[in-house]
């Protein structure tokens, strides 16, 4: 699903926006919003999401990321500059320890912190992979998107694989 990602984040392309990614994993999503807006703000618990997304930026010449070792729990919206897209991603870091993984809660945080950054047009990509717990947090995230009649909301799904995440696009 990351190609229908990558094809949602084109359309709102702004080499004069900010953009966020809210779990930077292996970097592929960083490397991708770096390359379409004016600033990434790349955030991950994960010390080695955070070093595999630098080496990942540092190969490819990418200087206009900033990189934040943080817990979705402790994200405000002080922190930030507003932004035009956020990414994110549920589950766990694919090749790190995979008891480690997103939590409802701090899911939820972190996408209300993102909805109340984000300028219009702007769009919030919240792809749901199935996990240990991710039922869980599916549930309590489709909950919250629809608590959110302003956004226009999209959910893709690959049919013919069950176990494909499922993507969720808050447009405003």
């Amino acid at each position: 699903m990351q190609w229908f990602v990558h094809r949602q984040i084109e359309r709102y392309a702004d080499l004069q926006a900010d953009a966020l990614d809210l779990t930077m994993g292996n970097g592929y999503d960083t490397l991708f919003l770096a390359q379409h807006f004016r600033h990434v703000t790349a955030i991950d618990k994960q010390p080695q999401a955070l070093e595999a997304t630098r080496q990942r930026l540092e190969s490819a010449q990418i200087t206009n990321v900033t990189l934040a070792l943080r817990d979705h729990a402790t994200l405000d919206t002080r922190d930030f500059s507003p932004i035009r897209l956020a990414v994110f991603n549920a589950g766990y870091f694919p090749s790190g320890d995979k008891t480690i993984i997103t939590e409802p809660a701090s899911t939820v945080h972190s996408l209300t912190v993102a909805l109340e950054l984000l300028e219009s047009p702007g769009a919030l990509i919240v792809t749901l992979y199935s996990h240990p717990g991710g039922e869980t947090e599916k549930e309590a995230v489709v909950s919250w998107l629809h608590r959110h009649p302003h956004v226009r909301l999209s959910r893709y799904h690959a049919l013919r694989s069950p176990q494909a995440p499922e993507v969720y696009l808050c447009e405003l």
